[in-house]
């Protein structure tokens, strides 16, 4: 009787392929043009995806990468930027301490913020 259950299940298994994929060996498809097909749809897919998606260029030890490259120079115009405007700072109120209108009221003192360029003065 064990053995006619074990029948029944192969036999079962080979009926019902797709069911688990129990009636093909391991890693083949039970009908081999199906698997052909997935074959080339994936190698179509892969194909696509490195069009779309390209491997980015190897930098080699010690060569900065581009986007550090980029991130590197707007460090340098912040830091330019700032130091303009401190330098203005400086010079405004250093021009308002010779001439003595620092303490006259109604006079403005320009405010600088570092960090933002101020293309008036």
């Amino acid at each position: 009787m064990l053995e006619s259950i074990q029948r029944q299940r192969v036999s079962h298994a080979q009926v019902l392929p797709g069911k688990g994929n129990r009636g093909a060996p391991p890693g083949r498809s039970a009908v081999p043009g199906i698997a052909q097909a997935v074959e080339r749809q994936n190698r179509a897919m892969r194909e696509l995806s490195h069009r779309a998606f390209p491997e980015p260029p190897a930098v080699p030890d010690g060569v900065s990468a581009p986007i550090e490259q980029a991130a590197r120079m707007q460090r340098r115009r912040q830091a330019a930027a700032t130091e303009a405007a401190v330098l203005r700072r400086a010079r405004a109120q250093r021009a308002a301490r010779t001439q003595g209108a620092a303490g006259r009221p109604g006079t403005i003192t320009p405010v600088v913020v570092p960090g933002r360029l101020d293309c008036s003065a």
